[in-house]
């Protein structure tokens, strides 16, 4: 973690002096949404696909003490690894209870707290295509509404 800190601190100073260009100004936004993935990250680049509530919170605290969400990185996105392999009793998609003990909705709430946003990826298949996690076909609705309340 103290070489995680140095690393993104060593950035956060890069990025400063970076960010004093101005922006041109046509209602887009003024750079692309910017922040952490789970993707990649805890092995050969996604083989296991492993992330975990610990892990995202180490790094969303990073993000926020070494100065980073400043500059524009407020989004952590959480990829392929975060769901459970079956819905709950009521069809909903539900976080892996090992990786996530808390939920998603406390996770999300916390970095909000922290001023950060929180992605979630699902796929429009039956299934993810990493460990045949649910996919959103057929429960789009449910889908985009147990997102929102989280």
């Amino acid at each position: 973690v103290h070489t995680m800190k140095s690393v993104l601190a060593l950035v956060a100073t890069l990025l400063a002096a970076a960010s004093q260009a101005g922006a041109y100004d046509n209602g887009a936004a003024p750079r692309p949404p910017m922040g952490w993935s789970t993707w990649c990250t805890s092995d050969i680049c996604g083989l296991l696909d492993i992330c975990t509530e610990s892990e995202v919170r180490g790094v969303a605290e990073a993000m926020v003490s070494s100065g980073m969400h400043k500059l524009g990185y407020d989004m952590l996105l959480l990829d392929d690894c975060w769901s459970a392999e079956t819905r709950d009793a009521q069809g909903r998609l539900q976080p892996a209870p090992k990786q996530f003990p808390s939920g998603i909705k406390k996770l999300a709430s916390d970095l909000h707290a922290m001023g950060l946003k929180l992605g979630i990826y699902t796929c429009v298949g039956t299934k993810t295509c990493k460990w045949g996690r649910p996919g959103s076909y057929g429960h789009f609705e449910t889908d985009a509404n147990t997102l929102a309340e989280w």
